[in-house]
């Protein structure tokens, strides 16, 4: 029987979590991701402190903020190529050693220069960790489940989302946001000791997607860019990685203590709401996407309408004494609704010839990401457009037009997933062709 396309041909099926080296090198790369991940939103928990450190612009903050994510999207489909011929183990070490580094000269750093190179090396560390940890799941784990596994290990990036909140304020506040990323370097190294001792790239005496078998033809490139499917995933994602990224890893916690006087420990307990919200969606979407819709299409474009119609709320802040609140749960609900944005990964997939799935993820990552990277410069320089020359303590302050104009612009970018959402065609593997709503199986 021929194989759904999307998903690994293999010579018998692997039974769901039955080795304790699949787990094993499961959590060894989950941990690294959960450090990247903390990398990802520490320049906006930390915005206060930077800017008064090397008296940054509103666009130096973004450009620092963007490096992880312009090295992050440009080294997908590298990361992917890595994935399918050098392989994980020693692709998640070298990621981690780079991930140390990167870490170890922005806590060091003395000007913003020096920042600029630790966050190009975290970028470039944190790049591959992803995509590989794809690998081990095709590798060790039923491909019938892919969109639910990959919420799963997103759970641990999520994990480190969330610590990049509150808790990183918190240990800010501490020993200084210098003694904070030195803990975190520390931390890298443990872990990529962990990774090179359990992570193994496949079973012993499993050949399925070996190096040799995994060799790009110029036909599968072709195959990839000439994919409309493909090519919609990739402007979903954009369109709500470009807002998700811009408030979140930015500007949430300037916002927030401007709108409503919060301190930067109190304001960034919202960016981790956020990403509790994203945490319990992501394998909540998936399971719905396999088991209950055996649909991609349905989860996603219900995911970028409640994105966008969130943004309008953001846009008119509530006011009051319940306005607080209220954003806890506006926040907690942009992080659940943008969680669809992972099945965008599963759309790839499922329309890629099998030996290209990690290329196909890669690709679409690597879109969402860049598209990001640019939002956060282009929506920094509009902050610094309506600046009208107010400082305090050495640190800009923007009037709330500022932060409207910026935020509009996010508005936008979910509004286009939402209509690319309802043009996508079904190719959910042999699922596509079933009912919805026929129940768990």
């Amino acid at each position: 029987m021929t194989p759904a396309l999307g998903y690994p041909r293999a010579v018998t099926p692997r039974p769901l979590g039955t080795s304790w080296r699949a787990w094993a090198g499961i959590g060894a790369s989950a941990g690294l991701l959960l450090l990247a991940s903390i990398h990802r939103f520490a320049v906006g928990t930390l915005a206060g402190s930077l800017m008064a450190e090397f008296g940054a612009t509103a666009v130096h903050l973004g450009v620092l903020a963007s490096l992880y994510f312009y090295l992050y999207g440009a080294m997908q489909v590298p990361a992917g190529i890595l994935a399918d011929t050098l392989g994980p183990r020693r692709t998640l070490v070298a990621s981690g050693v780079c991930l140390a580094v990167g870490a170890a000269v922005s806590a060091s750093a003395s000007d913003l220069g020096t920042a600029y190179v630790g966050r190009v090396l975290v970028g470039l560390g944190a790049a591959p960790i992803f995509v590989n940890s794809l690998r081990l799941l095709a590798s060790w784990f039923d491909p019938a489940r892919f969109a639910t596994l990959l919420g799963l290990i997103n759970g641990s990036g999520s994990v480190g989302n969330f610590l990049a909140g509150a808790p990183l304020a918190a240990a800010a506040d501490s020993v200084g946001w210098r003694g904070a990323f030195t803990g975190i370097a520390a931390l890298t190294v443990v872990v990529t000791a962990v990774a090179w001792i359990l992570v193994r790239d496949r079973p012993a005496g499993d050949r399925h997607a070996t190096p040799a078998e995994s060799r790009l033809t110029l036909a599968d490139v072709r195959a990839i860019a000439g994919n409309a499917e493909i090519w919609k995933a990739l402007v979903i994602k954009a369109g709500l990685d470009s807002g998700l990224f811009l408030f979140f890893a930015v500007w949430a916690v300037p916002y927030l203590g401007h709108v409503y006087g919060l301190s930067r420990a109190a304001a960034s307990t919202y960016v981790s709401v956020s990403v509790v919200g994203f945490a319990l969606g992501a394998p909540l979407l998936g399971l719905v996407s396999d088991r209950v819709f055996m649909s991609r299409r349905i989860p996603l474009l219900l995911g970028s309408l409640a994105f966008a119609l969130l943004w309008i709320v953001v846009l008119v802040p509530p006011r009051g004494s319940w306005g607080p609140a209220l954003m806890g749960v506006i926040t907690f609900a942009m992080g659940f609704a943008a969680s669809s944005l992972l099945l965008t990964l599963s759309v790839a997939r499922d329309n890629a010839r099998p030996h290209t799935a990690g290329i196909a993820t890669a690709f679409v990552n690597a879109g969402g990401f860049l598209s990001a990277a640019v939002f956060q410069v282009v929506g920094s320089a509009i902050m610094d457009l309506y600046w009208t020359g107010e400082m305090a303590a050495g640190v800009r302050v923007y009037p709330m037009a500022a932060f409207q104009a910026a935020f509009a612009a996010c508005l936008v970018a979910a509004a286009v997933s939402v209509v690319v959402s309802f043009r996508l065609r079904e190719r959910h593997g042999a699922s596509a062709a079933r009912p919805a709503f026929r129940g768990f199986r």
